[in-house]
């Protein structure tokens, strides 16, 4: 993990960049570092599945027991650093750097329209396109095609309509985020620029990367 990664890690978890990187390099191990009993892992990775619900996560383990037995399984200290564990391995697979953000919002910017489409111009399926180009696609309506008319009538295929992505927002982050906006147009969003200056700073995104 990286130093951003860490940082980031550690913000999300509220503890500090050192925390947060030894447990990254604790989560490299294949074997728990907490030892526990077949019943106490069982609750603490349901406990971390309930979102901290005790009683349900005693449940959903298949331990039988009153609520008392759930709160008692909870205040063990081997179980309580197996939750931070847990929630550890979930926080590092949510993490992204800021280049993996920004990354992303440059497609998005960038996005091209005809990349929806084969080269015969037939609208391409969605389970086919790459996943860089269906994150750009916000909605999809697929409508039937029918000909004719009661017992004769035969189905000859679909039509797609695609809605893709709003491209403002992405824009309107790449520009604060590489210092576009000029120090006159602080407080002007990207609608008040004109097609001009957008396109003047899209060129130099492009000219930076």
């Amino acid at each position: 993990m990286d130093g951003a990664q860490a940082q980031a890690l550690a913000d999300l978890l509220g503890i500090s960049l050192e925390e947060a990187q030894a447990l990254s390099q604790q989560q490299q191990n294949t074997v728990p570092a907490t030892v526990l009993t077949l019943q106490e892992d069982r609750f603490a990775v349901e406990y971390v599945r309930h979102a901290g619900a005790t009683v349900k996560a005693m449940r959903a383990a298949g331990i039988d027991g009153p609520a008392a037995y759930a709160h008692e399984l909870y205040r063990r200290p081997e179980v309580r650093e197996r939750i931070r564990e847990l929630r550890a391995a979930m926080a590092l697979e949510a993490v992204m750097t800021s280049a993996e953000v920004v990354k992303a919002a440059m497609f998005l910017a960038r996005f091209d329209v005809r990349q929806l489409y084969a080269p015969d111009g037939s609208p391409i399926p969605v389970h086919e396109l790459d996943e860089e180009t269906a994150s750009a696609i916000q909605a999809v309506e697929v409508a039937e095609i029918w000909e004719g008319q009661g017992p004769d009538r035969k189905f000859v295929g679909f039509t797609r309509k695609y809605k893709v992505v709003d491209k403002t927002k992405p824009l309107e982050m790449l520009f604060k985020y590489f210092g576009l906006y000029e120090r006159d147009n602080k407080q002007r969003g990207l609608a008040d620029l004109t097609d001009d200056e957008i396109n003047a700073r899209l060129r130099l995104l492009g000219a930076g990367t």
